[in-house]
């Protein structure tokens, strides 16, 4: 199951650093007490994690810089 969902997710953001970031941020908050964003029987705050950002609930987006 994670298999499967690591490469939804991977797919949906793109790219695996930037995955690995919002996958490790999310578990946190998901450990902290966050309630999950999708209907899922696994209580694996990864699995999780990895389900909501296949389904599009995790988004991410990249902060701007201005050249001085």
């Amino acid at each position: 199951m994670a298999d499967i969902a690591c490469e939804k997710a991977l797919t949906k953001i793109g790219n695996g650093f930037i995955l690995t970031t919002i996958l490790a941020q999310r578990v946190k908050e998901l450990r902290q007490g966050a309630k999950p964003l999708v209907e899922t029987t696994s209580e694996i705050p990864i699995e999780i994690a990895l389900q909501e950002i296949s389904a599009g609930k995790v988004t991410y987006k990249l902060p701007e810089y201005q050249n001085d």
